[in-house]
């Protein structure tokens, strides 16, 4: 099995808000995809039988029709189950990816020492750039210079490739999905 490298993770640190935005928007999708099927045979049926409520319905065995807009409806109607299955199948193995993704970073994050972690969010999750995170490590007691912070950085993002463990297939499919 093949895992990414140094620049692969950087590319995920760099998108990392992105990746938690998109597990909350597909996490509401679901929510929103789950509720949305409701049991229309019956209205369905009716329709095409030209009744005006399902209770009208002469009462023929199910899963029978007596005439071909019926069977059409009937048929639609299956076809948007599955559908609506398919969309829902979708949407699960996406936040299932990126779930995984996020909890392998997190994983990795948790790893680092307090400056590692701190020079990554300010670097990555911030977007700060190299003197204010100097400013913002200096705040909490934590003195280095520019190039020994870039080192840290380094080491960091080696030590977070090596710890999350993540296969180029779920880069490549979460890198596709982000675009």
């Amino acid at each position: 099995m093949e895992y990414i490298g140094y620049h692969e993770m950087e590319t995920l640190l760099k998108s990392y808000q992105d990746i938690q935005g998109m597990i909350m928007t597909l996490k509401k999708e679901l929510e929103h995809a789950a509720e949305e099927e409701v049991d229309t045979d019956d209205a369905i049926l009716s329709m095409a039988l030209h009744h005006s409520t399902p209770g009208d319905i002469p009462n023929h065995p199910t899963g029978s029709a007596t005439d071909k807009t019926a069977a059409i409806a009937i048929t639609y109607q299956k076809q948007l189950k599955a559908e609506h299955k398919a969309l829902i199948d979708e949407i699960t193995q996406e936040l299932t990816l990126l779930q995984l993704i996020s909890d392998k970073m997190e994983i990795a994050l948790s790893s680092l020492s307090e400056t590692q972690k701190a020079i990554i969010e300010a670097k990555y999750f911030l977007r700060l750039d190299w003197y204010t995170v100097l400013d913002k490590l200096a705040e909490a007691k934590t003195y280095v210079s520019k190039h020994q912070a870039q080192n840290i950085r380094r080491e960091a993002i080696e030590r977070l490739v090596r710890v999350a463990r993540i296969t180029k297939a779920q880069y490549d499919q979460t890198i596709k999905l982000l675009n």
